[in-house]
């Protein structure tokens, strides 16, 4: 119990530093400005008559956002890492008792709060969707929501990585690299001729799974998939300062 009540007392003093930063939430602000600009581009291109809007313009604006949020979420890890805050604070943080655990959890939340923000900023061009008629509720919530989740995932690989990464430039070439991984798996498959190992591979292939984002099917394997891997990652970064704990 005490240690649930540090750890609400750290994420109010870290989420209060994160978004009082200006260029925290100018970051935020801009990508979400891109995202709804890029929707409202995609919606003003369509021409009269008989629209299909989740071919002709939602999977393209999808796309768009998972590249968006591709991005995002490398700088979101780093920001809620990097917001620390004067000596008098530091020293309020050093006598909270919080555990490794708690200390992944908490980088977790700060960077998945950002994640959040973000998303909910994208809310005005969805409106926009639907007053130009765009209707398909079950297609537009199973993209978003897998993308979100992709999104969740990335986050906790990116806090893997800062576990070991503290050079800025380093950490975004390995957060790529890594990320990029995840979608070019699926090469594997084309390599070999084991018929189980090329349906493993592509049911954890992002880029075959985008393939079903786009078009808006929800499959429960990929989302159970992304899960495994969130907590997994987490677990990696809990483990990581764990032992680095222990070494000091």
């Amino acid at each position: 119990m005490i240690r649930l009540n540090s750890l609400f007392l750290y994420l109010k003093f870290r989420l209060k530093l994160l978004f009082r930063k200006k260029s925290n939430l100018a970051g935020v602000y801009l990508f979400g400005l891109i995202i709804n600009i890029t929707l409202a581009q995609h919606i003003l291109s369509v021409k009269g008559g008989l629209v299909d809007w989740n071919s002709e313009v939602v999977s393209l604006w999808v796309g768009n956002l998972h590249f968006f949020v591709l991005l995002f979420c490398p700088l979101a890890c780093f920001n809620s890492s990097q917001s620390w805050p004067s000596k008098e604070r530091r020293k309020f943080y050093q006598w909270i008792d919080l555990g490794s655990g708690f200390v992944t959890l908490s980088q977790f939340i700060l960077a998945l709060s950002q994640l959040v923000f973000l998303f909910c900023l994208i809310t005005p061009g969805v409106g926009l969707l639907y007053i130009f008629g765009f209707n398909n509720h079950a297609y537009l919530i199973s993209s978003v929501f897998q993308v979100f989740l992709l999104g969740c995932f990335f986050l906790s690989l990116n806090i893997f990585i800062l576990k070991f990464v503290k050079n800025i430039v380093i950490y975004f070439f390995a957060s790529m690299m890594a990320m990029s991984v995840f979608y070019l798996i699926g090469i594997l498959a084309s390599k070999t001729t084991n018929f189980v190992l090329i349906s493993l591979l592509r049911k954890i292939s992002f880029a075959v799974n985008f393939q079903n984002i786009i078009e808006g099917v929800l499959s429960p394997s990929f989302v159970f998939f992304l899960f495994s891997c969130c907590t997994y990652f987490l677990f990696l970064s809990y483990s990581a300062k764990r032992i680095r704990n222990k070494s000091e």
